[in-house]
């Protein structure tokens, strides 16, 4: 059970969650490989060879953001370009990491991010974290996604 704000009302209420009904994200499991290379082309027309990343990746993520922030005292987020430049291993066939740094840095557009992004989120095995919520008031259902705050992990109940 976790406490939550109704989107319309906005009054608090209870809301009761199963777990156990979470269930895998469907993906098409064939696209999928033992390299953990796949091949993507930009609207723009450029060729992107990328990778999924791994727990070691996102750890290393974090405490290259940190260092950075730290270094630069910047409150701008640099989380996207950092997982841009770990996900991506060749740009147009090139290898080299100055040549891919440059590319996200410069000449990867915002249209090109975001297909970019919608197609790795299309094909990363995931954990579908919605739940189908009910308006005590009218009764309308939706799915919603599950609330990932404090209080899921300490509810005060």
């Amino acid at each position: 059970v976790i406490e939550m704000t109704d989107p319309y009302s906005g009054n608090k209420q209870k809301q009761s969650i199963d777990l156990s009904e979470i269930k895998p994200k469907e993906i098409d499991y064939s696209v999928l490989n033992r390299t953990n290379r796949y091949p993507f082309q930009t609207p723009t027309g450029r060729a992107l060879e990328f990778k999924l990343l791994t727990h070691k990746d996102e750890k290393d993520i974090s405490a290259e953001i940190q260092a950075m922030q730290r270094l630069t005292k910047s409150e701008t987020s640099l989380d996207l370009t950092t997982r841009l430049k770990r996900m991506i291993v060749s740009v147009d066939g090139n290898t080299d990491r100055g040549t891919i740094n440059r590319y996200v840095d410069n000449q990867m557009l915002a249209r090109d991010t975001k297909a970019f992004r919608e197609y790795v989120k299309k094909i990363t095995p995931d954990v579908n974290m919605e739940f189908e919520y009910e308006d005590p008031e009218t009764g309308e259902k939706e799915v919603r996604p599950i609330p990932m705050g404090v209080g899921f992990f300490y509810p005060s109940l």
